[in-house]
């Protein structure tokens, strides 16, 4: 009987190790591997567009909200890729704004012989979780806006691969809240060597939150006893102290771990871990994204106006 005991303990573990190692294996097929940055970027393509954006209009206007980690200031440059219709007179123009202040003018010639349009990120710029970066056009192609809007050549384009690249400024970690605030590229979720079921089910639960909460986050599952990156972010999940690599002290809860990680270690107590790991689904950086966080927008308010009058 003892022996059937420890037998059907250990098909538990393996059970558990096995599933822990295939969800591990599929999230690295959906978010790729995890590996640190020294400098923090985004493009269209993390945002979901997969193809390039086309706007139809004489005032045409494109706007996305790229999700921000907490920075002390702000440096770095947004790089937008912009290819005006060919039948499109030169002297129309374009305005670029990032969170609604001006940056630069170019007009339609300027953007032929460039289509590489680079803004530098003002350090004083207002700091939130999102960069709202907005293009306005006025464009035309002859004096008669009528036949411009039905000939089908009033339009430019907006290519997929537009987007920012920033010097790495997050803030330094003081509180739990700010490790998340923080969040940015990618994350390692480390386990023990032989995690339980809980420990897995934990660490699954936490990966496809912060997937679903951060755009664009690559999550990675990995043990203990591969290490950690120092330039990467981390969370360590055990349910107890036993399972802690030594030098880590044993505080049960949520607490940060180092200058990149942080530790959610269960009190050895059944369904602990679960319970300190969803509290972090309360933390305010996981509220809702707003609507229309991702808008590409024509001025239907003008195009109406355009129709009624040609």
């Amino acid at each position: 009987m003892k022996r059937r005991k420890q037998d059907f303990r250990e098909a538990i573990r393996l059970s558990a190790k096995r599933f822990f190692l295939l969800v591990a294996a599929l999230l690295v097929v959906l978010g790729g591997a995890a590996d640190g940055e020294a400098r923090l970027s985004r493009t269209l393509l993390d945002l979901g567009y997969d193809r390039e954006a086309r706007l139809d209009g004489a005032d045409a206007a494109f706007s996305a909200f790229f999700p921000m980690p907490a920075m002390s200031r702000m440096s770095g440059k947004m790089l937008w890729k912009i290819a005006p219709s060919a039948a499109l007179l030169g002297n129309g123009t374009f305005s670029f704004f990032l969170n609604d202040r001006l940056i630069l003018t170019r007009s339609v010639e300027a953007l032929r012989k460039e289509p590489l349009v680079r803004l530098p990120l003002p350090a004083d710029l207002p700091r939130d979780r999102f960069l709202h970066a907005r293009i306005e056009s006025r464009i035309g192609i002859t004096d008669d806006v009528c036949r411009d809007l039905f000939s089908g050549q009033l339009f430019w384009t907006v290519r997929e691969d537009s987007g920012f690249s920033l010097d790495d400024l997050r803030i330094p970690h003081r509180s739990v809240s700010d490790f998340f605030e923080t969040l940015y590229g990618s994350l390692s979720i480390l386990l023990p060597a032989s995690p339980s079921r809980e420990e897995a089910e934990a660490a699954v639960w936490l990966a496809a939150m912060l997937r679903k909460a951060v755009p664009g986050l690559s999550v990675s599952l990995d043990t203990n006893e591969n290490g950690r990156s120092a330039s990467s972010s981390f969370i360590m999940i055990a349910g107890d102290a036993i399972q802690l690599p030594s030098g880590i002290q044993p505080l049960p809860g949520i607490s940060l771990l180092g200058e990149r990680g942080l530790l959610v270690l269960g009190d050895g107590k059944p369904a602990s871990l679960a319970g300190f790991v969803k509290t972090i689904a309360s933390f305010p950086l996981f509220a809702a994204i707003p609507s229309g966080s991702i808008l590409p927008e024509t001025s239907a308010a003008s195009e109406k106006k355009l129709f009624q009058i040609c």
